[in-house]
């Protein structure tokens, strides 16, 4: 079961044109809700692995002390996110009409 603040980041992901302001830890959050084991790795890497898919986050560091993440992982994360809600489309996980 997700929360309505993790339906509002997974809403953030895939807005048009792409959002600059989602929390590290909101997707992080949001991953984890959809069953994603996360891992620490190198620096400021973390490991997602879910459904059988491996990927790489790279959390805020130096100026980005608002701990948002950049454009290009928001960019990975829909590629992501688009096969990783089982049973169920991207609308109807926002709850949105198809």
């Amino acid at each position: 079961m997700v929360s309505s603040k993790q339906r509002k980041t997974m809403k953030k992901i895939f807005e048009d044109p792409i959002s600059i302001d989602v929390a590290f830890r909101d997707a992080i959050a949001l991953l984890k809700s959809l069953g994603a084991e996360i891992s620490e790795g190198k620096g400021s890497r973390v490991r997602v692995f879910i459904n059988g898919t491996a990927h790489i986050l790279h959390k805020a560091h130096g100026n980005k002390s608002d701990g948002t993440i950049s454009k290009r992982d928001v960019k990975s994360l829909r590629k992501l996110l688009s096969g990783s809600v089982p049973g169920k489309t991207i609308a109807e996980y926002l709850g949105e009409k198809k």
